[in-house]
């Protein structure tokens, strides 16, 4: 794309303010708006949530331009991923954990993971992740993490964890 053409050798954190940045300024010059698709997350937001600050500005592209997507497997899991930090480089989100794990709990998880990555996701972060260990949900103990591609599409590289 165009924005990829122009922005592509920014950092994921520039690349993302700078999404961000563009979204907050062409907002006002559409008073009729009443919602934002971000295409590349397949998220749908109201023009206030596309607005609204962040408790911290760093926060802005992981809450408005990522998505977290849940899937049943059918063999008693769910499978969960993130969709939009390809966009900035970063590789995406994926959990596969057991059904008996509440969703709603394990999405807060899986945006953390997601900010983490945006936020230190260096290649020398990366390298230590994959093969490594991340807290697991209740910061009791650890669940494994490894570079993959994605299971669900479309195809991207993802850090998948999982108990």
């Amino acid at each position: 794309s165009f924005f990829d053409m122009m922005a592509g050798r920014l950092d994921r954190l520039r690349r993302g303010n700078l999404l961000m940045d563009g979204l907050e300024a062409l907002l006002p010059l559409c008073p009729g708006c009443i919602a934002v698709y971000m295409r590349p997350a397949e998220k749908l937001l109201s023009a206030q949530q596309a607005t609204l600050p962040t408790k911290r500005p760093e926060d802005r592209f992981v809450w408005r331009g990522v998505n977290v997507r849940a899937f049943r497997t059918g063999e008693g899991r769910i499978l969960m991923d993130s969709l939009g930090l390809w966009t900035v480089g970063q590789p995406e989100v994926e959990l596969c954990f057991p059904e008996e794990r509440a969703p709603g709990q394990m999405i807060p998880y899986a945006y953390d993971l997601a900010r983490h990555l945006y936020l230190y996701g260096t290649p020398q972060e990366l390298a230590k992740l994959d093969g490594g260990t991340v807290d697991n949900p209740e910061g009791d103990g650890w669940w494994h993490c490894r570079l993959a591609e994605s299971t669900a599409g479309p195809a991207r590289q993802v850090l998948r964890v999982e108990p």
